[in-house]
């Protein structure tokens, strides 16, 4: 894994500011009222800007292989099968999604590197 850059993610502030962050929605209340997480959240985001870090990660080849059960490759006449995937150079952006615990992959195409 490569350490990447940190970015200023003035996008995510500015979705909680107006209300739209599964950050903030998730802090509300069980009716929709504000509570003291939902605000302490929004004033967060009034004063501070958000930044996040980006790490990546480049592998230089990705096999996936699959060992047919031999009753069903028997069943065309064919013996022992194993279909194998690959990829070469692959890499990928790893994200943390901010205030969700989750991360996302991104898959990195050689014109963007």
């Amino acid at each position: 894994m490569e350490r990447g850059a940190w970015f200023s993610n003035g996008d995510r502030a500015y979705r909680i500011r107006q209300g739209g962050s599964d950050e903030w929605l998730a802090a509300l209340g069980p009716n929709g009222d504000r509570t003291f997480k939902s605000d302490s959240i929004k004033q967060y985001a009034s004063i501070l800007n958000y930044v996040d870090k980006r790490d990546n990660v480049r592998l230089r080849e990705l096999s996936i292989a699959y060992n047919v059960p031999q009753r069903l490759s028997g069943s065309v006449g064919a013996g022992a099968t194993s279909p194998i995937s690959f990829g070469r150079s692959w890499s990928c952006t790893i994200s943390r999604v901010s205030g969700l615990g989750r991360y996302s992959l991104t898959p990195i195409s050689k014109s963007s590197r």
